[in-house]
């Protein structure tokens, strides 16, 4: 089996271990780069599954392709991927990715109205820490 064909099997293997993520896959090949962008970017800074999983999978890779390298990255580092040769997504990606936009945009606009008017401790408390 060669490195392609490995990753997407087990890229396919990880969106239903994880289906909340989506998975952009390119090959560098003058640097024989494989390059996988997760997203959301959450779940790959702050996952233990998945963190685990990336783990093991980058271990078992090295084992069998020591002559090519593999690199996770997330949507917003500054590695960019213009063109993924693939892309897989979990079924629960659409829902969970909607969920964390819309959670992640409503908490701003509620951070910033309780910072103006200071309704409650706990959001001095919080911009403190």
């Amino acid at each position: 089996m060669n490195s392609f064909s490995y990753l997407k099997e087990e890229l396919t293997r990880l969106i239903e271990t994880i289906p909340y993520i989506r998975v952009r896959y390119s090959f560098d090949r003058e640097f024989h780069n494989h390059i996988v962008e997760i997203k959301p970017s959450e779940v790959y800074r702050n996952d233990l599954d998945f963190a685990e999983s990336e783990s093991e999978l980058c271990l078992d890779f090295t084992e069998k392709f020591q002559y090519e390298s593999i690199i996770f990255i997330s949507e917003d580092d500054a590695i960019q991927m213009d063109h993924p040769d693939f892309v897989l997504e979990g079924k629960e990606y659409v829902i969970r990715s909607s969920i964390l936009d819309w959670f992640g945009i409503h908490l701003n606009e509620i951070i910033q109205t309780q910072v103006e008017g200071v309704p409650c401790k706990s959001s001095v408390y919080a911009l403190a820490a």
